[in-house]
Order: structure tokens, then C-alpha cells, then sequence
């Protein structure tokens, strides 16, 4: 609904962020139906976070801030399953 009224008091490209509290699939729906853009952090939930450093190490990039702190950056892209 706020999208809605957003759109109609100015003609701009509009990019919606939300916290991981919004990452379930039918807030993805909606905002896909309502062909807006968005970004929404990711709740890991159970997801064990070696996992990440894993595939950020294997297919992300690495940066060493300093001596002894290394951080790697990655993402993936996920869709979600529709809801009928």
C-alpha cells in the first residue's frame, strides 16, 4: 500500500530495504508483484555460519583490512518459491 502512494506523488525509480525480520517468501511475492526494487538482509536461522565463510572464501572476494583481519565479501541471489 505505501508503494502505491509512493508512486503516485513522484515519478522515481524507488529501492525498498528491509531487515531480516521481513525475509519471508510472501513479502518477496509482494514486493516482486509490485515490480519493485529491494533489498532484504537474509535470517540465516539454522544455517551454520561456517557455511558462509566457506562459500565466501571459495567464490567471494577477499580483503585483508590488516594484519591478522581478513574479510571476504560475497552474495547470492536466491527466489523465492511462489506462494498459489
Amino acid at each position: 500500500m505505501s508503494l502505491r502512494y509512493a508512486w503516485c506523488i513522484m515519478n522515481l525509480p524507488i529501492l525498498v530495504r528491509l531487515d531480516d525480520g521481513n525475509d519471508a517468501a510472501d513479502n518477496v511475492n509482494l514486493l516482486l508483484d509490485q515490480e519493485a526494487d529491494f533489498i532484504i538482509k537474509r535470517n540465516p536461522r539454522k544455517e551454520l555460519p561456517e557455511q558462509w565463510l566457506d562459500f565466501a572464501k571459495y567464490d567471494g572476494r577477499h580483503i585483508e583490512m590488516r594484519v591478522g583481519k581478513d574479510i571476504y565479501l560475497g552474495s547470492i541471489v536466491v527466489q523465492p518459491e511462489r506462494f498459489i
